[in-house]
């Protein structure tokens, strides 16, 4: 009945002019305040509402028809579209769809088309259970940024997650290795035979866990090796440190926790059911579509002129490095080395070994090596900072067992041969990145030799200061053992002033016990790059100190020469 009188309605309103130009007109109208105006789902809602009541309000005001015939017709077809939307928004209501994934709508915290996350009172957010989606990767994040497409395929990707939400294809009730960390473990975009846990699984021919989840910082990290690393009962734990936002992620989470703590559920309940409507990303998708893409000329500004295999030159783009620093800086890297540092302790009760894996950004590893032409005009005058040898000293000073690898050696290795180990349109690892991290991890798991990167310690002051907020005693010395640099903790562990030590030999100053002749040791730290063990010391006032003591080989790549990274701290067992 209802639809025999609809027609007859829409006949009489074609029949009547008038009434019909005012609905066209208020529709371009409509229209033009759209294009101008709305900027959301949210704005765009209101004014159709607003559009649909004006628009019935006009027509009853000019039709030829009675008042009370408008208001039937009105009730009639407001009654038969809510019944349309109540039927498609019904089924996201009881989670049976989310039209946020068929849509493929981007939400916080996601920043790549995989909307199906799930509040987790702890992390804040984590994969739904066994979620999996499968489709085309057209761009990433740097293309996105440039609004260009940069690769000449389309990626196809099909990601599987288990039962607590890791991108795992199984669900594992043990692991000999788990690897936490953020998207670079993770890798939505990298097919799941690429990966670096399963190249690193087959090279170690053992089962390992990917416990990385997009956009987690050191607290969430660290959360993730309690809840979900330690019930799998592994020898090794890898925990990837990404210099991009590890450190901007520790005052994001902090963020993340107070702004859920202060939301209430009612609000939070109605933000979900909003998130997976299928109005909202209708009206979505509509907003995209109208604004397009919008490239951010910050992003094209930062780029290095790289010659490739084939003596073409490319662009390097350096998207990561332009959010690197965050503002909090030193209140980050006290949280960073206190998650760690608990790390360590666990690996202690449980007996699991545990070992931290610098990975750069674009720019570290392009700074230096033959292959770039030249630097954009932004980024020319850029230098790479400390903070490689700052986390080598922070896992030191927790104890200078733990393995720490820094991948900057080994990339700029693999760029100098012409390898490619981030992605051409995207600042993650490629599939050869992904292969290589999982060999080199794999050689330091097997030979118990960290890598670490080879680079001259800054001596800016603003570095300097940093390194006075160190807590062990730190020294910078030649390679004959004259000091060039002496900390406040060694000044407070020797008692000797910076002025009584600068100059000086190490060796003599401190009366060094070694535990093998120096020149065995010396041999060591040069093939190895590093040195690590026990010594003897003697104090200011002639008392004697059990150290631990880690040699870092340091080597300025323009003159090749050499100086020491030493660290020591007191043995108290």
């Amino acid at each position: 009945m209802n639809i025999v009188r609809l027609k007859s309605w829409a006949s009489r309103l074609f029949s009547n002019r008038l009434a019909l130009a005012v609905v066209i007109l208020f529709g371009f109208g409509y229209v033009f305040l759209w294009l101008t105006g709305s900027t959301n789902s949210i704005q765009l809602a209101d004014n159709l509402i607003a559009m649909y009541l004006v628009t019935w309000g006009l027509y009853g005001m000019t039709s030829r028809v009675s008042r009370q015939e408008v208001r039937s017709r009105f009730v009639t077809v407001t009654v038969t579209l809510l019944l349309c939307l109540a039927a498609l928004e019904i089924p996201a209501v009881l989670r049976l769809v989310n039209y946020q994934d068929l849509f493929s709508t981007p939400g916080s915290p996601n920043w790549w088309n995989i909307p199906q996350y799930v509040e987790d009172p702890e992390l804040v957010w984590i994969h739904t259970p066994h979620y999996q989606k499968k489709g085309k990767y057209v761009r990433g994040n740097v293309a996105e940024a440039l609004c260009a497409t940069m690769v000449n395929d389309v990626r196809e990707y099909d990601v599987r997650y288990d039962q607590h939400g890791f991108r795992n294809q199984t669900d594992l009730t043990s692991a000999d290795i788990a690897v936490v960390g953020d998207s670079f473990v993770e890798s939505p975009q990298t097919p799941y035979d690429s990966l670096m846990t399963n190249v690193l699984g087959n090279l170690q021919h053992a089962s390992v866990a990917n416990l990385g989840i997009s956009g987690y910082g050191p607290q969430q990290e660290l959360i993730v090796l309690k809840r979900f690393a330690l019930p799998l009962r592994p020898k090794t734990i890898v925990w990837v440190f990404y210099e991009g936002n590890d450190l901007n992620d520790v005052q994001r989470y902090e963020d993340s926790l107070h702004l859920t703590a202060e939301s209430r559920p009612p609000q939070s309940v109605l933000s979900q059911i909003w998130t997976r409507s299928f109005l909202n990303n209708l009206l979505s998708t509509f907003v995209r579509l109208r604004d397009g893409c919008q490239s951010s000329s910050a992003v094209g500004d930062y780029y290095a002129l790289v010659k490739d295999a084939q003596g073409r030159e490319t662009r390097q783009y350096f998207i990561s490095d332009l959010f690197s620093t965050p503002a909090k800086h030193m209140e980050a890297m006290s949280i960073t080395r206190t998650s760690l540092s608990t790390a360590h302790q666990l690996s202690r009760q449980h007996g699991f070994r545990l070992v931290v894996v610098f990975a750069p950004t674009e720019y570290r590893v392009y700074s230096d090596v033959p292959s770039v032409i030249e630097f954009s005009d932004k980024t020319k005058d850029w230098r790479p900072s400390n903070l490689p040898s700052r986390l080598r000293s922070m896992v030191a000073d927790i104890d200078p067992k733990i393995d720490f690898i820094d991948l900057t050696p080994v990339f700029r290795d693999e760029v100098s041969r012409y390898g490619q180990p981030f992605l051409s349109d995207d600042t993650h690892w490629s599939d050869a990145g992904h292969a290589l991290v999982a060999r080199t991890i794999h050689d330091a798991l097997i030979n118990g030799s960290p890598a670490y990167v080879v680079q001259n310690v800054p001596d800016q002051q603003d570095d300097v200061v940093v390194l006075d907020q160190n807590d062990s005693a730190l020294m910078v010395r030649d390679a004959d053992g004259t000091i060039r640099y002496w900390n406040k903790g060694a000044q407070e562990l020797y008692g000797f002033t910076s002025s009584e030590a600068l100059g000086k030999s190490s060796h003599s100053l401190l009366k060094t016990q070694f535990p093998k002749p120096l020149p065995a040791i010396e041999r060591e730290m040069m093939e190895k790059k590093f040195w690590y063990g026990e010594l003897v010391h003697r104090r200011r006032d002639g008392s004697k100190v059990f150290v631990r003591s880690r040699w870092d080989l340091q080597q300025n790549p323009k003159d090749k020469t050499i100086t020491v990274l030493e660290v020591n701290s007191k043995n108290n067992s």
